[in-house]
């Protein structure tokens, strides 16, 4: 196995002009890591790398990629590899989330919150990403978002000598002119990716890089207001605010934007979080948000106080009643009883002290019994008395056996083995159509019922991995994969461009990130309206990586 320090290379992920990005194992730490090396020798380059370390020690944020070092590997005498050791997350990018359709409006809520405290903490560090896209914004296993890529990053009041930095449909318009980015640029960014995830197409792209400039420059897009329902409609107000074209109009100030997204989920009444994102991704049939309840509103105030003469004319009548109730109670029983009967009743008569007690506390004991206060009170004998205690019931014994015999019939439980699952990278576990959670290189032990059963692994970028397998009683099967080793990746530069499609379905316009197949015979398809269209058939397998370079000639 190869090594970079001390760090085994377990994949290559990108591979760019100047870095290579791969996913490395540090055994000291028992974890994977995710390991940028830099194999350019330019000094300015050199000089780009170790800001961008600089600038990731100084952040630590949940929504931002944490640094674990930054160091030089030795590879021959007299050279060294610059390297930055980051935190890996076990997922996918937002671009991926998005991948060209619209999202559940609570999810791009939540997503925009996620950027935006993202953003916080780097503006909070003096630090202006000027990058900001889908593609780096990584979203892990647990729909946590965290903001990657700093290389164009910068401190901010710095100087870039007019150089137009980013990335052309998701900068902002001072920064098309070559002006020096500040956090309200980063938040120009937040709301092109708003609009991309609310209309599920990006709102300056363009064919070319100049069109996309002078689109970012000079066009407004068009207003989502008519794609919104009416209750999130500030939601549109707010994208729109984000993408003002003058930077000293532009909305740029965080605990506002919050406050409109908290409002308009409100409104909406539904609120998404991690567990809804991975439901949306790997069950998009069984995605069920949580609902908001309204609020209870609470009672009105009394407006008004009493009048003292009314106070007084209700005191009045009060003492009055409590009189009366008094003299009912305190009277003796009929002399027309008998001894017996009369003492019995006597004694069930209350006392002065009692009645006083009983007007005086207007709240009755909740377990106190209703009483009539005008029922006319009835004596008992004695006799009576006695019979309404209950007599004790002698069936214990009874009870008992009715239990041990209830017992013998409790069916035995099914005999169950399990699951220990490991998977690259991470995937949703479906076991005959349940979700049964998450999994990634780390192995998860789920429990199973013996016999067959159809296990299926669910990555949003993979075609879904599916295979039938046996679990025995008590035992347990073992089942470890990378879902790199199932597909088969392409990567394409072409010249000057083309919208690319793969059996018939479009992957959009290069240049584009690489590009993951299933095994098997696929037809490829370069359009551009000024040149010929390129068209070949091509069988990928399993684990196979192909690289294409075309350049797509003129039309006659």
């Amino acid at each position: 196995m190869k090594r970079i320090d001390k760090y085994n290379l377990i994949a290559e992920l990108k591979r760019g002009q100047y870095a290579t990005v791969y996913r490395a194992y540090e055994a000291a730490k028992q974890r994977f890591v995710l390991l940028k090396v830099l194999h350019a020798s330019d000094a300015a380059l050199r000089a780009r790398f170790a800001q961008e370390a600089q600038i990731l020690t100084r952040l630590a944020h949940r929504n931002i990629v944490r640094i674990y070092e930054c160091g030089q590997a030795p590879v021959q005498p007299g050279k060294t590899l610059p390297f930055l050791a980051m935190e890996f997350v076990e997922g996918g990018t937002l671009a991926d989330v998005i991948a060209a359709r619209r999202l559940p409006v609570e999810l791009v809520i939540y997503f925009s919150r996620e950027i935006v405290a993202g953003l916080e903490a780097a503006h909070r560090n003096h630090i202006v990403h000027r990058d900001l896209k889908p593609q780096n914004l990584l979203v892990d296993a647990e729909g946590c978002l965290k903001v990657t890529d700093f290389g164009l990053a910068a401190f901010m009041g710095g100087e870039n000598g007019g150089a137009i930095i980013g990335t052309p449909q998701y900068m902002s318009p001072e920064q098309a002119a070559g002006e020096a980015a500040t956090p309200a640029s980063d938040y120009f960014s937040l709301g092109v990716i708003m609009y991309e995830m609310l209309a599920g197409n990006s709102p300056f792209d363009g064919e070319t890089i100049n069109e996309r400039l002078y689109r970012v420059m000079h066009e407004n897009p068009a207003s989502l207001a008519a794609m919104l329902p009416e209750a999130v409609l500030p939601l549109a107000r707010l994208v729109q605010q984000l993408l003002e074209k003058k930077c000293a109009k532009r909305l740029s100030r965080p605990e506002q934007i919050l406050s409109t997204l908290d409002a308009c989920e409100h409104e909406l009444a539904r609120r998404a979080r991690g567990m809804h994102l991975r439901q949306f991704l790997t069950d998009p049939a069984g995605y069920a948000p949580e609902k908001i309840l309204p609020k209870k509103a609470k009672p009105a105030r009394p407006t008004a106080r009493l009048s003292a003469g009314l106070m007084l004319v209700l005191l009045l009548a009060l003492a009055g009643g409590a009189w009366q109730l008094v003299k009912f109670t305190s009277q003796k029983p009929q002399a027309n009883l008998h001894n017996g009967s009369a003492k019995i009743a006597a004694a069930t008569l209350p006392t002065a002290a009692q009645e006083s007690d009983s007007i005086a506390l207007p709240a009755v004991s909740p377990d106190a019994p209703e009483t009539s206060e005008t029922a006319p009170l009835q004596s008992e004998s004695s006799e009576t008395l006695v019979k309404q205690q209950p007599e004790p019931e002698m069936n214990v014994p009874v009870q008992q056996e009715t239990v041990a015999e209830e017992a013998r019939v409790i069916p035995a439980p099914p005999a169950s083995g399990s699951l220990r699952i490991a998977c690259l990278p991470f995937a949703q576990v479906i076991l005959d159509g349940d979700t049964l959670g998450p999994v990634d290189m780390q192995p998860v032990i789920f429990t199973a019922p013996a016999g067959e059963h159809v296990l299926e692994l669910a990555n949003p970028r993979f075609p879904t991995y599916q295979r039938k397998l046996e679990v025995a009683a008590a035992d347990t099967f073992d089942v470890q994969l990378s879902l790199w080793e199932t597909v088969a990746r392409l990567t394409l530069y072409v010249k000057p461009w083309a919208e690319v499609f793969i059996d018939g379905v479009s992957f959009g316009k290069t240049p584009l990130d690489e590009i993951i197949l299933a095994p098997g015979a696929r037809q490829l398809r370069l359009v551009h309206p000024e040149r010929e269209t390129f068209t070949t058939t091509r069988e990928f397998a399993a684990g196979q990586r192909e690289t294409l370079t075309i350049e797509l000639q003129p039309k006659e």
